[in-house]
């Protein structure tokens, strides 16, 4: 697979800015959506106007700045898998949790999801995802790594920034955590790798080793 073979779009939802990545393979009728957001209805516009329909939603962790938009694109997409790291499922039915308790809008849902875990492949709409566990900003982080002939793509959630890092002052949070696995399992990527974070803009890995918050 060839980066100029993937349609990528990202769309910035709600105030807290959240990024939603919508992907799909040219000449393809599905895709897939990482992290959804708050309020994804323009993402279920752009992808009914685009023709295609939803192969799965791909959540990096259970903040509800990344999965409140779940049941929204779950009704307008039926039977769609939902997949986060085992360690984050009991987020969404938990307000208190997924901190939106916390934030004033108190969210829970009974989203039925499928809990990932180091190491998994998952094949959807033509893709590969390897799930990475990176603990430290939620408990139950992951990322999803999918390869190229170019370079890497990393979803990487609210691991790492531009010139910053995950927030580590959450109930599950540990900063010590986050920069450990931050250096075992992301610097030990290709240079190249590029990384596609939660909130901001596109970072890649030797950005953020050799310069920003590392340097």
């Amino acid at each position: 697979m060839k980066v100029s073979d993937i349609v990528f779009r990202c769309f910035i939802l709600s105030e807290i800015q959240e990024n939603c990545y919508v992907l799909s393979l040219k000449g393809q009728d599905d895709c897939v959506v990482v992290d959804p957001g708050i309020d994804p209805s323009e993402v279920v516009e752009a992808i009914q106007h685009d023709g295609k329909t939803p192969a799965a939603l791909l959540v990096t962790h259970g903040h509800f700045d990344h999965i409140a938009g779940v049941p929204v694109l779950e009704a307008a997409f039926a039977n769609t898998p939902v997949y986060i790291g085992e360690k984050d499922k009991d987020k969404l039915a938990n307000p208190q949790k997924n901190l939106s308790f916390e934030f004033g809008t108190p969210f829970s849902t009974s989203t039925s999801v499928i809990g990932v875990a180091e190491g998994e492949i998952l094949k959807v709409a033509g893709f590969e995802f390897k799930v990475l566990e990176i603990p430290g900003h939620s408990c139950g982080h992951v990322a999803y790594l999918v390869e190229t002939e170019e370079r890497p793509i990393l979803f990487c959630g609210d691991i790492i920034f531009a010139n910053g890092v995950g927030r580590t002052d959450f109930p599950d949070s540990d900063h010590a955590t986050l920069i450990r696995c931050i250096r075992e399992k992301i610097f030990t990527l290709p240079d190249e790798t590029l990384l596609c974070s939660g909130h901001g803009v596109l970072t890649t890995v030797a950005k953020e080793k050799h310069g920003g918050f590392f340097s």
